[in-house]
Parts: C-alpha cells; sequence; structure tokens
C-alpha cells in the first residue's frame, strides 16, 4: 500500500515522538499560524478519540470525548477543528457520545415543549 500523506515534525526533539497512526482509524490534522500542529485519531473499534500536540507533548496523549477535551486549553481555530474532526468520525454532534445510545429524531416527529414543575 502507498502512502497518501507525509507530514514533517516541527517541534524540537524534546517534545517528544510523534504519534503512528493506525491506517483503520479516523485521522485529522491541523497546523495553525504559528506552525503548532494537532493530530485528531479515533478508533472505530472502541469508538474513542485521543488528541496529540507537539507544543504539549507528542507523548502526552489527551482524551476527547464528545468532540470535547478537558486536559488542555484550545483556542477556538484549534476547537473549531477538533469539533469537525469529531462530526466527520462519529456522525454525532458535539457532546454526543455514541450515536447507537441516541435515539435518532425522524423528520416527522414533533418537538414539544419541556415541562416544568408548578411552583
Amino acid at each position: 500500500m502507498t502512502q497518501l500523506l507525509t507530514i514533517e515534525n516541527n517541534h524540537f526533539d524534546d517534545c517528544g515522538k510523534p504519534p503512528v497512526v493506525s491506517p483503520d482509524d479516523y485521522v485529522g490534522y491541523f497546523q495553525n499560524s504559528f506552525g503548532e500542529q494537532w493530530i485528531f485519531t479515533f478508533d472505530r473499534q472502541t469508538r474513542t478519540g485521543t488528541l496529540y500536540g507537539g507544543d504539549i507533548g507528542w507523548d502526552e496523549p489527551c482524551k476527547v470525548v464528545g468532540g470535547l477535551v478537558m486536559e488542555v486549553f484550545l483556542r477556538q481555530p484549534e476547537a473549531l477543528w477538533l469539533q469537525a474532526c469529531w462530526i466527520a468520525a462519529t456522525g454525532n454532534q458535539i457532546g454526543a457520545i455514541q450515536s447507537q445510545t441516541a435515539p435518532r429524531r425522524r423528520s416527522t416527529d414533533v418537538a414539544t415543549a419541556p415541562q416544568f414543575p408548578k411552583n
């Protein structure tokens, strides 16, 4: 099989070794205007997402749940990219963990206003 994409690591050696990704995973790559590199992977078998970044240390993966990551602060461009990756990899909206557990709404379903207890 031939390689589809090869990306040079912009970070110093002390940032760790970049991840090796599985060809079975969804992979997203982002480089911002400062040269900071990010890689998102989604394992389709385990349905888990992982974020890697050169500036935070390639060997310090962060768990991605519902398109969000809690371990690091992302600027808006990185956060939007990560959310787009999540939707592309899972077919879910942001915050949704697994499409199998969420009921699917048909276009004929009628939305009702939430019922609140009366005081």
